[in-house]
Order: C-alpha cells, then structure tokens, then sequence
C-alpha cells in the first residue's frame, strides 16, 4: 500500500546559517526510504524557493511541488540543550481545490495520506473533507494541531505537554 505525504517544504533558519529545507514531505520521506516503502510526495514552496525541494525530490520517491504563496520559514535556535523556534512565515494553506486538483493527481492510488502540518492554518478542515472523499485515510500531524498559524516565537503554555499545555506563536 502506497503512503501519500502533503506537507510544507520549509526554509529552516538554524544557529544563524545558511537557509536549509526542512518540514514533514523531507522528514518523512527519508524514513520511508530507509523502510523501502513506496510513497508519493506533494509538496509547496514559494517559486523563488523551489530549489529546497531539490534534497526531497533527490530520495528518489515520486515527488510534486507545487507554486504557493509563501514558503514556511522557521528560525531555530539552540543554546546548549535549550531550543527557541520562531514561525517566521507560517506559509500558504491547503485548500480544497489543491486536494481535489494537484494533489489527487501527485497521490495517485495511495489510500492512506498523511497531512504534515506545520500549524493550524496548514489543512482547513474543508481540505481534510477533500482527502477523505477520495476514500482515503487520512492522517494529521499533532504539531500541526497546537501551533497557530502567525509569525512570532513559539512556546508552551501550561503543566507539560502530555496534559494541559498548549503551543503559543
């Protein structure tokens, strides 16, 4: 059974170098590689910054980029085991229209689609709505869930994250 991944490729600012990919189409299409699992990969950028899908697309899965409005950008920055995250661009969201288009078309047959969202604002429900009446399944990525999606420093907000805390950005 073949995996879909739909995510974000970020500019990912890191301890003051040079900008680097990141987000979940990357992460999750390295693992897969290493698993031998096939998957299908759609993805977004702003057009200027196309080339960080390039390292994705270089894993060898079937990989689609698409032309967004921004490309999520987040700076991170480690002092020791202390680590800051600030969404410096949240990035364009998902919308139904890309699930039922270019999306459908860059899944092909997979039957189960696992959303990377970086914020909130990344899969709008009518988007995830979209997804589910291909009959496919589909998973969200918890980050996704408590993170805003505006610019601005993340932290958490409560006892711990295994209870009550909450992202704040």
């Amino acid at each position: 059974m073949r995996l879909g991944i739909v995510g974000q490729t970020t500019r990912d600012l890191v301890d003051g170098g040079r900008p680097r990919p990141g987000g979940a189409p990357l992460y999750a299409a390295r693992a897969l590689v290493l698993l031998g699992h096939p998957a299908a990969i759609a993805t977004t950028t702003a057009a200027e910054d196309r080339a960080l899908v390039e390292p994705l697309a270089g894993l060898g899965l079937p990989t689609t980029w698409h032309a967004s409005e921004a490309t999520a950008t987040y700076r991170l920055e480690h002092d020791g085991d202390a680590r800051t995250v600030e969404i410096v661009s949240p990035g364009a969201p998902f919308v139904a229209a890309d699930a039922d288009g270019w999306i459908a078309d860059a899944l092909g047959d997979a039957a189960v689609v696992h959303c990377g969202a970086l914020s909130r604002l990344d899969f709008p429900s009518a988007t995830l709505a979209a997804l589910r009446a291909q009959g496919r399944r589909v998973s969200l990525d918890g980050q996704g869930l408590v993170r805003p999606g505006r610019a601005g420093p993340c932290s958490t907000e409560g006892t711990s994250l295994a209870s009550s805390a909450t992202w704040t950005c």
